[in-house]
């Protein structure tokens, strides 16, 4: 939240440094992955930017993985398939 005060007030230096502390308690918040690279691409650190992007992609790759498999398994687990004839 601070985070994006700071960005909001376009002081993205502030912004990424918040963005920061908070991936090291919780590296994997998606939005703190995306505003970071959104801060350090304002910043114009091209490299900085692109890793959190690089890592914005695998985390919505995991989730949607994550979210895939929770939808087969709970159509499975309904009794959707429950009588029906094998053959």
């Amino acid at each position: 939240l601070l985070g994006d005060m700071y960005f909001a007030l376009h002081d993205y230096s502030n912004a990424l440094t918040s963005y920061e502390a908070v991936l090291k308690k919780t590296p994997n918040r998606l939005n703190s992955v995306k505003n970071a690279g959104k801060a350090a691409a304002k910043l114009g650190d091209a490299k900085k930017a692109n890793d959190y992007y690089q890592q914005l992609r695998g985390l919505r790759e995991k989730r949607e993985k994550e979210l895939l498999l929770r939808k087969y398994f709970s159509h499975r687990g309904s009794g959707a398939n429950r009588g029906a004839k094998r053959g």
